[in-house]
């Protein structure tokens, strides 16, 4: 039987201010998930080895990305089982990282709560360009001494019984695992036939139920039961949508803006490169010529001769539900009410490319036809990458790291925690390939069945949220998670992951935890899937097959393009000082 204590956290003594280890030297400035401010670029004194260990700390190769990890070769919370624990380095090293951090973070509280390391500063909190993202495998998250206080539990234990399941199905549950299709099914259909979705959270069972007063949902849960009997995994249960997984209504549309000193991208590169890229901003506009709202621009796909522009459906589901029966024509009503235009010049739209013509079922993906002349690359803007392939979420894991580029944040980092099934109930007969247990087959519902409606990577986050008007933070739906670190291929490098462009997901919004949050599920951020679209048949645009994307090139442009590109790779590597965002390889972020 599976414990059902969830998870813990441990805290640690006031840490000591001798210094002993060093981080790998970073070579990037690190933005908020706040929008973009004007960037400074930061330099770290270079750190070869241990200013007090006996032997010389090795270094771990320098991540191509900025503050994404502080990783040391000696040791890691991960183990080589797959486990994430503070078991799995030895005390001396424990003492080590203590010591480094209150040198160099001037941390003097460290509370250890499985994936997530929270972090009590003294005084003011680091720069956000200069923390780390993860500490050693686990998130950190910055707080100042007097708010380390975290909650890593994610729903509620109920309190009844144990229940029992079909143990061919109880057999396909397992911890830092996606949930197979047949068990989200069985599970939505027999065992908790009013559940709204079902989440996988790291190593346990997340069932959001209907919403209700918190009254009567303590009254249900002392009837609800405490685990599932020999399952690998614990439950939980929560009232209502965990938190940020409805698409939210706007208080105030998220109309681009300069927020005091808080900055949005909103250059028009249509206009001033010739093209515009994955993360660009791009509108809705309203009835009256202005920009209705904002979000992040995908990737171009294709499917056969077909090609498309991911996006993010709510910028345009206000049109759709207040003209209805015109989203998907092509006449002008349809080009007027639902055109993309990109970016802005002087407070005005910029420059129309394009229509959304389709939705990808019931998910908040979009796609949209670009006009012919129209450019776009999908090579990203701060990040040295370009979109290859898209990724299905069952070859995606708890372990992945991802990045994204959006007008709204500049790069910034997620981590894989867990994946959510979203059902819908439509009348019909149980699924015949379910499995039931003997005897039981009347608990299945007699009018409606589960059908799985949606599903979304489940991602964490350690970025606070801007505490200004939210006008243009919901702005980042839309943007595509790049796969940085592959957690099942450990050995490969952050420069080869990259290098495949493995593009994982499409962000649904970000209305993130509050610089004061206390639990975990305020760290949780979810994206949809492209398995609909994988599914389709839609793929990625490779460079070569652009259409209106301009003359191939030749043999010897290719070769010049090379060399230049491997003089400039090893240049960097001599490189001493960290890049600023003004690296961008192909071209540079216009920060007003």
């Amino acid at each position: 039987m599976a414990s059902t204590s969830g998870p813990t956290c441990i805290a640690t003594q006031s840490v000591a201010r001798d210094s002993l280890l060093t981080p790998v030297k970073r070579r990037r400035t690190r933005v908020s998930y706040s929008p973009v401010k004007t960037p400074k670029a930061v330099v770290l004194p270079a750190r070869r080895k241990s200013m007090t260990l006996d032997n010389p700390v090795t270094p771990i190769q320098e991540s191509i990305l900025s503050n994404a990890a502080l990783d040391f070769e000696e040791f890691s919370f991960w183990g080589p089982d797959g486990s994430l624990s503070t078991a799995n380095i030895s005390t001396e090293y424990n003492n080590a990282l203590k010591r480094y951090l209150n040198h160099h973070y001037n941390v003097v509280e460290i509370l250890y709560c499985d994936h997530f390391l929270v972090l009590g500063c003294e005084g003011e909190l680091p720069p956000d360009d200069k923390r780390p993202f993860s500490i050693a495998g686990c998130i950190a998250i910055w707080k100042t001494e007097d708010e380390v206080r975290f909650d890593p539990h994610i729903g509620e234990l109920g309190w009844g019984e144990p229940i029992q399941i079909d143990p061919a199905i109880r057999d396909k549950l397992h911890q830092h695992q996606a949930v197979p299709d047949e068990v989200l099914l069985y599970l939505a259909n027999y065992v908790f036939p009013d559940c709204e979705a079902i989440s996988m959270m790291w190593d346990g069972l997340v069932v959001e139920l209907p919403k209700t007063s918190d009254e009567d949902f303590a009254k249900r849960i002392q009837t609800l039961p405490m685990d599932i009997e020999r399952a690998a995994v614990h439950l939980t249960f929560h009232n209502g949508p965990l938190p940020n997984t409805p698409r939210r209504a706007l208080a105030v549309k998220p109309k681009p803006a300069r927020l005091d000193t808080l900055v949005a991208d909103e250059t028009d590169y249509v206009q001033a490169d010739g093209k515009f890229y994955p993360g660009a901003m791009i509108n809705s506009i309203a009835k009256n010529g202005q920009v209705y709202s904002s979000i992040s621009a995908g990737v171009l796909v294709s499917k056969g001769q077909q090609q498309r522009l991911t996006c993010s459906f709510h910028n345009w589901e206000d049109h759709a539900k207040t003209y209805p029966g015109i989203f998907g024509g092509r006449d002008a009503e349809s080009r007027r009410l639902f055109q993309v235009v990109q970016g802005m010049v002087n407070g005005n739209p910029g420059t129309p490319v394009g229509i959304v013509t389709e939705r990808v079922g019931d998910t908040d993906i979009a796609l949209a036809q670009l006009d012919n002349g129209i450019v776009f690359e999908n090579t990203f803007m701060e990040t040295n990458a370009i979109a290859k392939t898209l990724v299905h979420s069952k070859f995606q894991s708890m372990r992945d790291v991802y990045v994204i580029d959006s007008f709204v944040t500049g790069q910034q980092f997620l981590k894989g925690f867990g994946q959510r099934a979203v059902f819908e109930r439509r009348a019909g007969r149980p699924h015949p390939h379910l499995y039931s247990p003997a005897g039981a087959e009347h608990l299945a519902p007699p009018h409606t069945v589960a059908y799985i409606r949606a599903k979304q990577g489940v991602f964490t986050t350690n970025a606070p949220v801007m505490t200004k008007e939210p006008h243009i933070r919901d702005s980042v739906c839309g943007t595509v998670l790049l796969r940085c670190k592959d957690g099942k291929r450990q050995k490969d490098t952050q420069k080869q992951v990259l290098e495949r462009g493995e593009v994982c997901a499409m962000m649904h919004f970000a209305d993130l935890q509050s610089k004061t949050a206390k639990k975990a599920n305020d760290f949780l951020i979810y994206a949809d899937a492209f398995d609909p679209l994988i599914d389709a048949g839609w793929e990625i645009v490779p460079p070569a097959e652009r259409e209106n994307q301009g003359e191939a090139k030749n043999d010897a442009e290719e070769a010049k393009e090379e060399e230049e590109a491997a003089k400039e790779e090893e240049e960097e590597e001599e490189e001493e000082a960290e890049f600023s965002l003004e690296e961008s390889p192909t071209k540079r972020r216009r920060v007003l």
